[in-house]
């Protein structure tokens, strides 16, 4: 995405049924300042030091308590620039648990540099907010340890989530045994750049399922710099190895004397499919859907394939399925998405994909259906077909690349086709939620963003024109497009 243009529309209108005590909660307020040519973390941060807030970074972030953590604000922002229309910028306060707090939306004002009139409008966005009138309650302070995003999660949706998933593997289930009642099992995963240990079972009746008893980074090999959080929700700093991919092992120091405890990993097991079968021989990390559009070129998501040292591309060739090599082309890591090219001498160019991909959005209530590969270890390698609506044309915390959809996405849909009742490709599919939180909410990527990144691609790449697809019987409709429904395993 190009960061240069000579207008830009900043985007802002507060939620006002945010109660101000939600935000007299919090007394920190978190940001790095990053480099970018309009200053904008530089101007939010003066901002908020104004309305009262005690301004910090993540190295001081890190350095604090896990209560301390639990009164932090984070600041989240967007801009998409535009060459040709209006661009917008949005602002999100978040949470440590990364709930939304409050959120900036809507049309504010146009102009013409990005000097003065941008530090204007940063001050309208302020102005919202200060109709919360902040002021910080120690009181308001709910008395709990600090909770991450994936604090909901469960045993069976930890699993759901790992399956069929390219994951490190210090990622997993793990147990401790014990018999003086502070037995519990943890689920340990990747989030930005660190992994965290949460509580999915407590026999101890001062942790509770959600609460973050370890956060890991990773250090080399084995080795990984740990915070271990003990009964009392105090932070030890430790040490920590993960031993034959199995037993992970923390030595902390404690009152003058070193701690030693470990934990054993009871999911996945050493061979679990659901993270590495076998192909030739050699395992494979993770696995995807994709779409192929014309020729040889495959549409997925940018996640599917990031860090791929080998792709294969499974496609349904005369109701065979068959494999291919392929390798990465392009990447557009901002939407999410990739283009991948078969390369392989026994495969022959099928030709013109037989739907078209749509230019411009659709509309809300839209009859969509979603095709894809998801969770083959327990599902099967058959393509899987599930329908819905297109339930709005924003999606994640109101990200404007993508829609969100009623039809339900599992793992391995990842860069599956999303198509319109007539055989449309209105969008690619690229993340659902857990049951736990809500159930049939699932994202797909808009195609005028799949145009964008056929655009930039390093060769011409036919965009197919659709052809006459039996739109009134449906069950035919699906055999014509199922074989343009790619299953990729990533190496």
């Amino acid at each position: 995405m190009k960061r240069t243009l000579t207008i830009i529309t900043l985007v802002f209108v507060s939620i006002s049924s945010i109660l101000a005590h939600e935000v007299n909660k919090y007394k920190y307020f978190c940001l790095d300042v990053e480099e970018n040519p309009y200053g904008i973390e530089k101007r939010f941060l003066e901002e908020f030091q104004k309305a009262g807030f005690f301004i910090m970074d993540n190295d001081y972030y890190e350095q604090l308590d896990s209560k301390e953590k639990s009164k932090t604000l984070f600041v989240e922002y967007d801009y998409f620039l535009n060459h040709n229309g209006n661009s917008s910028l949005t602002i999100v306060l978040k949470n440590a648990s990364g709930a939304t707090i409050w959120r900036n939306t809507g049309y504010g004002c146009t102009f013409l540099s990005a000097s003065g009139d941008f530090k204007k409008c940063t001050k309208q966005i302020m102005t919202a907010f200060r109709r919360l009138k902040y002021k910080y309650d120690e009181n308001l302070v709910p008395d709990q340890p600090f909770q991450h995003p994936y604090a909901k999660w469960t045993e069976d949706s930890v699993k759901t989530y790992l399956n069929g998933k390219r994951i490190s593997p210090i990622e997993g289930i793990y147990k401790n045994y014990s018999n003086d009642g502070n037995a519990y099992s943890i689920g340990i995963l990747k989030h930005k750049d660190k992994f965290y240990g949460i509580i999915l079972n407590s026999d101890n009746e001062l942790w509770k399922a959600g609460d973050t008893k370890i956060v890991l980074n990773h250090i080399e090999g084995s080795a990984y710099d740990a915070e271990y959080y003990d009964l009392n929700h105090q932070k030890l700093n430790a040490i920590a190895g993960l031993k034959d991919n199995r037993l992970l092992e923390f030595s902390a120091p404690y009152k003058g004397d070193v701690m030693n405890f470990s934990f054993i990993k009871i999911f996945p097991s050493s061979g679990e499919k659901s993270i590495a079968g076998t192909s030739s021989s050699e395992q494979y990390k993770a696995t995807g859907s994709g779409v192929l559009i014309s020729d040889n070129i495959i549409i997925t998501n940018y996640h599917v394939v990031e860090d791929a040292d080998k792709v294969e591309a499974i496609l349904n060739i005369n109701g065979i399925p068959e494999t291919f090599s392929a390798r990465v082309l392009c990447t557009d890591k901002t939407n999410d998405l990739a283009i991948v090219c078969i390369k392989d001498d026994k495969f022959k160019n099928q030709g013109e994909s037989p739907f078209k991909i749509l230019a411009n959005t659709v509309d809300v209530g839209t009859s969509v259906f979603a095709m894809g590969f998801p969770l083959t270890s327990f599902l099967g390698d058959e393509v899987k077909i599930t329908d819905g609506i297109i339930s709005s044309k924003s999606g994640y915390e109101g990200d404007i690349v993508t829609y969100q959809i009623s039809v339900p996405i599992q793992p391995g849909n990842s860069g599956g086709p999303l198509f319109d009742k007539n055989g449309n490709l209105v969008g690619i599919t690229n993340a659902g939620i857990d049951k736990s939180v809500a159930e049939n909410v699932g994202y797909a990527i808009k195609t005028p963003y799949v145009y964008n990144i056929i655009d930039s691609a390093p060769i011409n790449i036919s965009i197919p024109q659709g052809k006459t697809l039996p739109k009134e019987n449906f069950p035919e409709l699906i055999k014509s497009l199922k074989p343009y429904v790619v299953y990729l395993k990533i190496y």
